[in-house]
């Protein structure tokens, strides 16, 4: 039996779960929780979204992104996946994928985002779809736990592995390990995370596959700035793992 074959039902079961979990929360938040500015609103997060529907990207319904998956899962081995540029390791329960360091200037809003989003204001950026991270995760049970985040990237005499919270400085405090994933929401007729481009965010973002509680609880959006000395140098391509907890 091919691997897309066995893989049809756990993949579809869990994407239809989240997608009307999703669908059940999209219209949750209370319209005064944002307000609106010149060319779009700000969130008391401090997210800024454009004026207008968000730019187009990702598939628009659960059934979508159920569909799209099916044709590309390939099998590695008896424990790999391969999600486009993503890679599962279901004995590891990790799932990994290219990313380059974005912004270490200015301000962050995001750990991660893809390379079509807001770069200027996120540590790493990835042309790794977001929607296949999304799958792999569920075919982890990821959705709602809470995984450690690493970055490795290839050093002279070796690999590099640093978690990704000790890559972001914080003024005046610090940055803990606890990372959620939330899975983002289907909105304006498509997948939210996908269209904004957001995947491991320090603000309150339910678009974005991952938060930090805690970051998100500051509601601040100019605290967070590159630990530049741990970082690699310029041009050196790193890999995202994220490790999830073992079911009981």
């Amino acid at each position: 039996m091919s691997v897309r074959r066995k893989l049809f039902w756990p993949v579809s079961l869990a994407l239809v779960c989240v997608g009307g979990f999703a669908w059940f929360r999209r219209d949750t938040t209370p319209p005064e929780t944002e307000k609106a500015v010149e060319g779009g609103e700000v969130a008391p997060s401090g997210k800024f979204t454009p004026q207008g529907a968000p730019p187009a990207g990702g598939p628009a319904s659960a059934e979508e992104l159920k569909s799209a998956a099916q044709g590309y899962i390939r099998e590695l081995g008896p424990d790999e996946l391969q999600i486009g540029s993503v890679r599962l390791n279901k004995r590891k329960r990790t799932i990994s994928f290219p990313a380059m360091v974005a912004e270490k200037e200015r301000a962050l809003e995001y750990a991660l985002v893809h390379e079509s989003g807001k770069t200027h204001e996120a540590l790493f950026s990835t042309a790794a779809a977001i929607q296949d991270v999304h799958v792999a995760a569920l075919l982890l049970d990821g959705d709602g736990q809470s995984p450690k985040i690493e970055v490795t990237w290839r050093k002279h005499g070796g690999e590099a592995k640093v978690p990704l919270h000790e890559l972001i400085g914080v003024k005046d405090g610090s940055l803990d390990a606890v990372w959620h994933y939330n899975g983002s929401v289907f909105i304006h007729g498509g997948f939210a995370a996908s269209r904004e481009g957001s995947l491991v965010a320090l603000l309150n973002d339910p678009s974005a596959l991952v938060n930090h509680p805690a970051a998100g609880a500051l509601m601040r959006d100019d605290v967070f700035f590159a630990q530049t000395a741990k970082l690699p140098p310029d041009g050196v391509q790193v890999t995202i793992v994220m490790v999830f907890p073992n079911q009981p």
